[in-house]
């Protein structure tokens, strides 16, 4: 074995605090993963160890899915301190699916925002096709907290799927300052009325498409809570409700964004995460915790290029490759030639320690 690997072997048995059969597995795992930029476990399999043949590859990798136990607090506070320090952060919570067959795929993830993009954090695989309910919403936070200390999440940001009076009092009393979405068909009172009224009355009044932010708290899920809104040209409504911090809230809302774009890295041009045929929840749930890792080492990657290499601009402002891409792409080049490219491997790998 390398000795490139063997120093990646000691950084996730020291992240992880696991076996150091298990943090070679895993290593394998990620360096063939980032190769073959595929979960299919047939292509890892063939690129896992050239000591042994195909079948005892594929084998081990069927038991490590069948029996590990994997840690999944340790997982996400690993991805949480390969992070460049940061006092607090924005938190975007989302869900995204896709069916296998018959097989919903199902996944509810929070991530970090950094740098205009998201990073995945914790994650839950709901048996089921639709929503989320509050009571999962609620066990997917309490996942995070133990992961990201409260007192260290700058704001929490969601869309409409993630309002509802039981998940906004959880929040409410969590002390989690929050921006979330809701339907404009969303009921609310004030000290003047009694009555509940759609919110959507405070926007019709104004009587163009810039932000407004109602100048007084009022009742929504029976919390007083800030409110802030504009009618859209399509004749939808952006309305957002905030705990704290209202004149924040379009700014940090639009940050959302940024879990669509992980999602579309995780399930397409990253790592082709749709493609796998895994449908056991809990293998699913192992699988996304090796994932993220890579997607992260292949952004600080590029994170790392970019301070010798400057990333191609358009005319336009946007840039040619992401940190991501650019990251992926250089990385699988790299461990693909790990005895030529030792020393640069050596760097890379240290990204995984500690940031």
């Amino acid at each position: 074995m390398h000795s490139n690997l063997k120093q990646l072997i000691k950084i996730i048995q020291v992240q992880l605090n696991t076996s150091n059969l298990r943090s070679e597995f895993i290593a394998l795992f990620l360096t063939s993963l980032i190769k073959s930029k595929s979960v299919n476990l047939a292509d890892i399999a063939g690129l896992f160890s050239m000591t042994n043949k195909f079948e005892s590859n594929y084998r081990r990798i069927q038991r490590f899915f069948q029996g590990y136990m994997m840690n999944f607090v340790k997982i996400g506070q690993m991805l949480i301190s390969m992070l460049p320090r940061q006092t607090k952060y924005v938190v975007a919570i989302d869900r995204t699916n896709w069916e296998f067959g018959k097989t919903p795929i199902n996944i509810m993830l929070v991530s970090v925002v950094y740098k205009e993009i998201s990073l995945p954090v914790c994650w839950m695989l709901l048996d089921k096709k639709g929503f989320s309910n509050h009571y999962e919403r609620i066990e997917l936070l309490n996942r995070l907290f133990e992961i990201l200390p409260k007192e260290q999440i700058q704001c929490l940001v969601g869309d409409r799927e993630f309002d509802g009076k039981e998940f906004i009092g959880f929040l409410k009393e969590e002390g989690l300052n929050f921006h979330i979405r809701i339907r404009h068909t969303v009921t609310f009172n004030n000290t003047r009325n009694k009555k509940g009224k759609r919110i959507k009355n405070l926007l019709d009044k104004v009587k163009s498409y810039r932000y407004f932010i109602y100048p007084e708290k009022v009742v929504i899920y029976e919390q007083m809570l800030y409110v802030g809104g504009k009618k859209l040209p399509d004749g939808d409504y952006l309305i957002l409700i905030s705990s704290n911090n209202p004149e924040d809230a379009q700014t940090e809302y639009k940050k959302r964004w940024t879990i669509e774009t992980l999602f579309n890295k995780l399930k397409k041009r990253g790592f082709n995460l749709e493609s796998t045929h895994m449908r056991d929840k809990n293998k699913l749930e192992k699988l996304l915790g090796l994932v993220s890792i890579a997607y992260l080492w292949a952004f600080l990657t590029g994170e790392e290029i970019k301070k010798s290499y400057k990333i191609m601009i358009y005319v336009t402002g946007k840039k040619a490759k992401s940190s991501f891409d650019k990251g992926l792409k250089y990385l699988r080049g790299a461990l693909s030639n790990i005895h030529e490219k030792e020393n640069e491997v050596l760097n890379l790998i240290n990204l995984l320690s500690c940031a």
